[in-house]
């Protein structure tokens, strides 16, 4: 990530192409880089947004086997430090299949730790809560974009060609985030609620 001045970082969104399987014992080659920033003023101050692109592939072949681009909003440390939810609660009733999950504190760590994170906001309640003005420790998106496709890979018995995602809102440890599935022209769509019924991710998975 460039160094901007601007060290508050969150998630915004994450497009992922899966064109081939990466076998378990399999050599690997990565690439990722950044693809853009794009520096903006609002009512809050500066900040900008950072695209990083990331290919994984199997070794002696040169087109990548999963495509990845994440957009991450860069802030300021004078942004306002108020956690803003979703949109209104919703309800479920629309959804072929809904499925409850409660993250903890372990898993947030081991989540963190399997991908080298050392962001606070995931592992140290005392920053997350006093410093940055969460209530609770926050899940990774990576995180839930992992529950998500497991969600729909065990429960729904779906192969995803592609996977776009948008964060609307933060999730917390130790409460309730409800998985929503709908199906649609040749994709199914997924919305994350938090505790309250607010969406906090919507996702289009296509198959």
């Amino acid at each position: 990530m460039p160094d901007l001045g601007l060290p508050r970082l969150v998630l915004a969104g994450r497009t992922v192409t899966y064109d081939a399987d990466l076998p378990i014992g399999a050599i690997c080659w990565r690439r990722v880089g950044i693809e853009a920033v794009d520096h903006r003023t609002g009512a809050s101050g500066a900040y900008a947004i950072v695209t990083i692109a990331l290919q994984l592939g199997i070794a002696g072949q040169g087109l990548p086997s999963i495509t990845e681009e994440t957009k991450y909003f860069l802030l300021g440390s004078e942004t306002p430090r108020t956690v803003k939810p979703g949109g209104s609660p919703l309800s479920l009733e629309r959804f072929a299949l809904t499925k409850a999950f409660v993250p903890d504190d372990t898993l947030l760590f081991q989540f963190s730790a399997l991908g080298f994170n050392s962001h606070k906001i995931h592992i140290d309640r005392a920053y997350a809560t006093d410093v940055e003005g969460y209530p609770d420790l926050v899940v990774n998106g990576g995180l839930s974009t992992l529950l998500l496709t497991e969600f729909a890979r065990n429960d729904l018995g779906v192969r995803p060609r592609s996977l776009k995602l948008k964060f609307l809102a933060p999730l917390f440890a130790n409460r309730t985030m409800t998985f929503g599935a709908e199906k649609g022209e040749g994709a199914w769509m997924f919305t994350i609620f938090d505790d309250q019924q607010r969406p906090a991710v919507e996702a289009e998975m296509s198959i």
